[in-house]
């Protein structure tokens, strides 16, 4: 797996790495993407985790992060204080966020999107809803 990461040009040569890394090696949950990012990111790089989680992480690599002087980071995203900036750049043509969104399904389909997202299956990142 790491090999693979590396062939993509993840890993020794990474300063930061995120969950960005399930575009490489789709895992499902946060334990497998943690393990992952650690691995793959180079010696005195940092590690970030964005994002709500919970319950308890087994066989996480400490001696790898320790040992190879890697910064964790963790924290919840800022979305009230990036939100506004974020329309205004969206309305004013400065970013395209459909570039995000894998799946388009009714609102009927909606469990079934949510299982696509949550399980990692299809490459799905985004399900937009349709009523």
């Amino acid at each position: 797996m790491v090999t693979e990461l590396r062939q993509a040009g993840v890993g020794e040569g990474q300063e930061s790495v995120g969950h960005e890394l399930r575009h490489w090696w789709p895992v499902s949950g946060m334990a497998p993407s943690l393990r992952i990012t650690v691995v793959a990111c180079r010696s005195g790089g940092t590690v970030s985790v964005i994002g709500v989680y919970g319950g308890f992480i087994d066989k996480f690599p400490v001696g790898s992060w320790m040992n190879r002087s890697i910064t964790l980071r963790t924290g919840q995203a800022h979305v009230h204080r990036y939100l506004e900036p974020l329309l205004r750049r969206i309305e004013a043509g400065e970013i395209d966020p459909t570039r995000i969104i894998t799946h388009r399904m009714s609102l009927e389909d909606a469990p079934r999107g949510y299982e696509l997202f949550k399980e990692k299956q299809d490459r799905c990142e985004k399900v937009v809803l349709t009523p």
